[in-house]
């Protein structure tokens, strides 16, 4: 797909070289499950979490509530400056 459009763009580029700018970037393959992996998984019931940080998980219901936040505040920069401005005074 990448491969394709920047050849309509009249740029010739490689497999390889699309596969390690992405790389570069940051960007990863998924890793593929085989169907019975992905039958164990659904089986396993664990709280939804993101890991932040240093290993800091916030789960969805944390995501809920900043959302709310943000609402109330206007827009995530205003929530943002609230955050810091706390932090500073917290220390």
């Amino acid at each position: 797909m990448i491969i394709e459009s920047l050849k309509k763009q009249g740029i010739v580029v490689s497999s390889p070289q699309v596969s390690m700018v992405l790389k570069k970037m940051g960007f990863r393959p998924r890793k593929r499950r085989t169907a019975n992996a992905a039958s164990n998984v659904t089986a396993q019931k664990k709280p939804a979490s993101v890991v932040v940080g240093r290993g800091n998980p916030i789960s969805v219901e944390d995501l809920i509530l900043a959302k709310k936040i943000v609402g109330q505040l206007g827009s995530i920069e205003r929530a943002l400056a609230a955050i810091s401005a706390l932090k500073r005074f917290e220390s």
